[in-house]
């Protein structure tokens, strides 16, 4: 039981750090200053551009001609660095966040 215990307080403490830095990395990026910026996935994934910032969503348009939109959730986001937008999305998981 103790073992147990302990597992389940080391898997909290965890999630508690993870939700932490995810919190803190969204409070040090300047929303206002990613407009019109590059916004990149996992593996240097092309994201687009940023056209919108809202309390929980980042919209971005990639392409001139087949332009794609994705609306990724602001808690994907990694980081704000060299004028470009990070976010732990892969190519794959990005599909889930475009629309036509």
């Amino acid at each position: 039981m103790n073992q147990l215990y302990f597992l389940t307080v080391c898997r909290i403490q965890s999630l508690n750090q993870m939700l932490l830095y995810q919190f803190y990395m969204n409070e040090i990026i300047d929303w206002e200053k990613v407009i019109k910026k590059e916004a990149r996935g996992l593996d240097d994934y092309d994201l687009g551009e940023v056209q919108e910032v809202n309390e929980d969503i980042v919209i971005t348009k990639k392409g001139v001609v087949d332009k794609d939109k994705f609306y990724l959730p602001r808690s994907k986001a990694l980081r704000f660095e060299e004028d470009k937008l990070w976010f732990e999305v892969s190519k794959d998981e990005a599909k889930a966040y475009k629309h036509d």
